[in-house]
């Protein structure tokens, strides 16, 4: 996963699962076409003028794409979910890496470190998930991990916001 340096309009790549393609015009979103790589499949959850929110959903992943626009800003974010995540150290994009372990049913960060430029936050005050947020303006990207029936599931996503004035969006 690689955000660009801004959010826009256009086709993005959504991990490994497909592309979606979408349109900002006179303050409004629009929808294009939707291409599920081999394996995946996709369901819409929202569809309006200011938000395009869809799920592709393989064997035990599932990416979440979404875009927002309000108030002059477009939001764009991808999130990864590992429904059967194994202890060890994940890549969070460009921000850094983390190391997660499990103890006593609960998740843990062995190691958090981010990587030069980026300031992180964790918040581990529910025992049983913990979140590690890395941040650099524009892009946040965030590692959440969660113990549930005995099972590590992990999030890992990023969300990029960029101005886009309504007189610039045709």
């Amino acid at each position: 996963m690689r955000p660009v340096a801004e959010a826009r309009d256009g086709t993005w790549t959504v991990g490994d699962a497909g592309e979606v393609d979408f349109q900002l015009r006179r303050g409004e979103l629009a929808l294009g076409d939707v291409r599920e790589y081999p394996g995946w499949i996709h369901t819409l959850r929202q569809i309006d003028e200011g938000a395009i929110e869809l799920e592709f959903i393989g064997s035990g992943v599932t990416w979440e794409f979404t875009a927002h626009y309000r108030r002059g800003v477009l939001r764009v974010a991808e999130t990864k979910s590992l429904d059967l995540a194994q202890p060890g150290h994940y890549s969070v994009g460009s921000a850094g890496e983390v190391e997660v372990a499990v103890a006593d049913g609960a998740p843990s960060l062995a190691e958090v470190s981010p990587a030069e430029g980026w300031d992180v936050s964790v918040d581990d005050t529910d025992p049983e998930e913990l979140t590690a947020t890395f941040s650099h303006h524009p892009t946040v990207w965030t590692f959440t991990a969660r113990v549930e029936a005995g099972q590590l599931q992990i999030d890992l996503g990023y969300e990029i916001a960029s101005p886009v004035p309504p007189e610039a969006t045709g």
